[in-house]
């Protein structure tokens, strides 16, 4: 059972790798617990959501998987094809002379370092979110748990309070204020709504403490471009012939090099922050979020959130206040993902699409797995969803890349 103590014991855990695991595993057992209690037959809590963004994550944070999964998906790349061609071509002075090709495996090995340190960045923002609001949720499922009829502001107030030891930030009394409302409201489009602002509040939190993560993560690929040039070219000229050891130093042809480097870290990129899998679909963050089951971008709960007529004036002002879109969904990718509003407005968008697709409520690991897991060891793969269907705009890879 999922409680208090097994957080911090979770949280505790040193090994990102093995702690992402059971991250992934409390945030889904814990949205599985408080739908059941509650009696939500439709609507998914925040926990829904993050356990496929923490299952995402764990292909970052497993550092040993990312390397081929980038290959696969380079190789694959016209534009990438075409980039080392072209600074192959221009290097053809120091080829002759016995310098090596450069090689996908090339410019990933330069960008190692930095590869790393986003993994590293992942890892710690997976941890601080889950110290912070684990708790949290464990004292509300377990207040839902015990008597969901006696769930109002007072009551959860009282048990945030006792499992957090201190006053629970502004912004998630007010997330857990909307949940209670939503676990009091008997209108299906009631609950709906005030779980939407729930569940908005709740990633608003989420994604502020993420914040600087996010933006160490993805500032650091460009930061280290000079660095992966000066690590690519020692390595050539260590694997050189003869005379083109002296030839090297000068970087003939490395501004296409810079450039093929430059388009690798975009990608792993992509891969790493811009890229969310969930059963049946790897969503691609700098796009529209698709339509979800049955070709609708929103349930009919929640297809309309504010007037005409009214329908819920504060649930609608949660959303409005992070939604770019005016309510539509459209151009809605956020091309800056270090950018919060950007990622907040695809996010919120994405919350309101989602909320009541039962495929979130899917089991992230088998059974063989969390036996391993509760043995101390680490799953097998796949840790990843199956692609079953495809919810991607156009251009994206069609091969299920696995991990």
């Amino acid at each position: 059972m999922i409680d208090a103590d097994a957080v911090r014991r979770i949280a505790a855990i040193e090994d990102a790798v093995l702690r992402n695991v059971w991250i992934t595993y409390v945030y889904s057992q814990l949205n599985t617990r408080v739908r059941r209690a509650a009696g939500f037959d439709r609507d998914h809590t925040w926990c829904g959501f993050a356990t496929w963004a923490s299952a995402t994550a764990g292909r970052t944070i497993r550092r040993q998987d990312l390397p081929a999964v980038l290959v696969d998906i380079l190789d694959a790349s016209k534009r990438h094809r075409d980039g080392l061609e072209r600074a192959n071509a221009e290097r053809r002075v120091v080829r002759a002379l016995g310098a090596p090709e450069i090689e996908t495996g090339d410019v990933l090995a330069a960008l190692a370092d930095a590869l790393d340190d986003a993994s590293a960045h992942v890892g710690h923002g997976n941890l601080v979110v889950f110290a912070e609001l684990g708790p949290p949720f464990v004292a509300f499922t377990e207040l839902v748990e015990r008597d969901r009829h006696a769930v109002d502001a007072s009551t959860v107030g009282a048990a945030l309070e006792s499992a957090t030891g201190a006053p629970i930030a502004d912004d998630l009394a007010t997330a857990f204020g909307w949940y209670a409302r939503a676990v009091a409201a008997d209108d299906p489009g009631e609950r709906a709504r005030a779980m939407l602002a729930a569940n908005v509040v709740a990633v608003s939190h989420e994604q502020r403490r993420l914040q600087d993560d996010i933006a160490a993560a993805l500032v650091s690929g460009l930061a280290a471009v000079e660095a992966a040039l000066d690590a690519l070219a020692e390595d050539l000229r260590r694997r050189s012939r003869g005379p083109a050891r002296l030839q090297l130093t000068s970087r003939i042809g490395f501004d296409s090099v810079r450039s093929v480097i430059v388009h690798a870290w975009d990608v792993a990129m992509t891969v790493m922050m811009m890229t969310l899998r969930v059963p049946g679909a790897e969503l691609r963050l700098a796009e529209d979020v698709p339509p979800g089951p049955g070709g609708r971008l929103y349930p009919a709960d929640l297809g309309e959130l504010a007037g005409p007529p009214v329908v819920d004036p504060d649930a609608a002002s949660v959303f409005a206040g992070w939604d770019r879109t005016q309510g539509t969904g459209r151009h809605d990718g956020a091309r800056d993902w270090a950018d919060l509003h950007q990622r907040m407005s695809y996010i919120v968008n994405l919350f309101r699409s989602r909320q009541q697709d039962e495929s979130l409520g899917e089991a992230p690991f088998s059974d063989a797995q969390l036996a391993d897991l509760r043995d101390g060891r680490m799953p097998p793969p796949p840790l990843l969803p199956p692609l079953h269907r495809r919810l991607t705009g156009a251009g994206a890879p069609e091969a299920d890349r696995g991990c």
